[in-house]
């Protein structure tokens, strides 16, 4: 579909608070966590530290995590 890229979404963590997820995923499907934490922001920064060497950035946070106050973000 994208060929390789990296992939930001978020999931429920504890208390409910999100975690932030920077995947890269591969042609064939695998992925490989870039990087894992608490920050939108810092999610974001990492998943640009990675274009060059992985390819375009695909934000699904909005998608993948369903709570309206992260939609503010």
């Amino acid at each position: 579909m994208y060929g390789m890229h990296i992939r930001i979404t978020a999931l429920a963590g504890e208390d409910f608070e999100p975690e932030f997820y920077v995947m890269v995923i591969e042609t064939e499907g695998a992925s490989i966590c870039l990087w894992h934490g608490t920050s939108y922001e810092r999610a974001i920064l990492e998943a640009e530290r990675g274009r060059e060497d992985f390819g375009p950035v695909i934000d699904q946070v909005i998608e993948t995590y369903p709570d309206e106050m992260l939609r503010e973000l």
